[in-house]
This record gives structure tokens, C-alpha cells and sequence, in this order.
């Protein structure tokens, strides 16, 4: 669905800085990557655990409540901020809109 450069912010206690990573949107999960040219990625987000919709936040950037943490994503521009925003938007409702298949994606990324 898209790809790009953006920045997230680090997850531990200690280390709350913004790290850049290119990100890949499909339809089943969000990954991000240290280099375009990797092929596995430092870490992903299933989509089927995302609770709320993308927030947009101020300084373009963009709050993930998933079940497990709350992710912080900044793009360069808010007009790439709301186009990430809206393509993860329309893959989660495609995910809701057929829940066994949601559930068996799922099961299939968490294997």
C-alpha cells in the first residue's frame, strides 16, 4: 500500500529519541527497516492489534495505540502524515470488514 522514510520514536525508558527507518504498509502489517535495501525488518506491527485509528499529532507526526504500546511516527511533511495516516486507515477497516480472515493473518504472523 505505501512505503517511505520516517522517523519513530525509541520505545525504552531511557532512550526516547527519534530514530529514522523506511517503513512498508500492506495490508496485514506495518514494518519498518534500518535501509530501503533490507529485506528483514528491525520489527512490525500487526495491524489486527491496532485499537484506535491513526491520530495525527502536531509536527507531523503520528500516535499508533496498538494492544501492546503506543507508537510515535514522524514523517517529513503533514501531507505524508495524512497520507500514511489514511492508508493504514483503509487497510485496518479492510482487515475489520472480514474478521476470519483478520484472524487468520494474524495467526499466520504470529507462527
Amino acid at each position: 500500500l505505501m512505503k517511505g522514510w520516517m522517523d519513530k520514536r525509541g520505545n525504552t525508558f531511557f532512550s526516547r529519541r527519534w530514530q529514522r527507518r523506511f517503513f512498508t504498509l500492506d495490508t496485514v502489517r506495518l514494518s519498518w527497516f534500518k535501509d530501503e535495501a533490507d529485506t528483514n525488518p528491525v520489527n512490525y506491527l500487526a495491524l489486527g492489534d491496532v485499537e484506535e485509528l491513526p491520530f495525527v499529532l502536531p509536527n507531523h507526526t503520528l500516535q499508533l495505540k496498538s494492544v501492546r504500546k503506543v507508537y510515535y511516527l514522524r514523517a517529513s511533511t503533514l501531507e505524508e502524515t495524512q497520507m500514511w495516516s489514511t492508508k493504514m486507515k483503509n487497510a485496518l477497516e479492510i482487515l475489520q470488514s472480514v474478521p476470519e480472515f483478520e484472524e487468520s493473518l494474524r495467526s499466520s504472523i504470529n507462527s
